[in-house]
């Protein structure tokens, strides 16, 4: 039985998705998927950080559909101090 590897963009899509997509119209819940993705995509390791800054790239943008414009910003800001 082979049993094939996951790439780690696949691993956090996998974990970070659904979070994304169930909590976009909830501030709160954004502001810890940016702190959580942010802190990976600060890793020393670059496969982990491509795919937390394309996960990042994802909540913001589903954030952005959905939330009051107030909240969006407030979640760019936060990714924007964690950069």
């Amino acid at each position: 039985m082979t049993i094939l590897a996951l790439s780690m963009d696949d691993m956090l899509e996998d974990a970070f998705r659904p979070i994304a997509r169930d909590g976009a119209g909830q501030v709160e819940v954004g502001l810890r998927l940016v702190a959580a993705l942010t802190s990976l995509a600060e890793m020393d390791e670059p496969c982990i950080a491509a795919a937390a800054r394309a996960r990042l790239a994802d909540v913001l943008h589903r954030a952005e559909a959905v939330l009051l414009p107030v909240d969006a910003e407030a979640l760019k800001r936060s990714a924007a101090a964690c950069a």
